[in-house]
């Protein structure tokens, strides 16, 4: 049983790796406007559930970005929330679309950069 499990977990983390391996990102500001309508949708109140699912994977990649990010190229104040900063990150995206094939963590740090600097 015990070999089983670490067959699987070899074949997943494998399985994985070479999914990505070829990316130069994971994704890109095309990916992340599809996700920031739905999070707009559900702030609006006008979700359906695929909006949900698509709005918690955007905000746990900006999330992750912003703990990259945080206090070495963006410094939000203290009480700033994650839905403050994805309103952000998805107002960018609607704003510069032609900005859409760049990596997710440049267009994050592009949004943020200018509202949140660091002194």
């Amino acid at each position: 049983m015990r070999n089983n499990l670490h067959t699987l977990a070899f074949a997943l983390i494998t399985s994985f790796a070479s999914i990505n391996a070829s990316a130069e990102f994971f994704k890109n500001g095309s990916d992340l406007s599809k996700e920031a309508l739905a999070f707009d949708r559900v702030a609006e109140g006008r979700a359906s559930s695929a909006d949900f699912q698509q709005s918690a994977a955007f905000n746990g990649y900006i999330a992750g970005a912003v703990d990259v990010l945080h206090r070495i190229n963006i410094c939000p104040p203290s009480g700033t929330t994650l839905d403050q900063i994805a309103s952000i990150v998805s107002k960018y995206l609607k704003a510069h679309p032609e900005r859409w094939g760049n990596p997710g963590e440049a267009i994050i740090l592009n949004s943020l950069r200018p509202v949140f600097p660091c002194k």
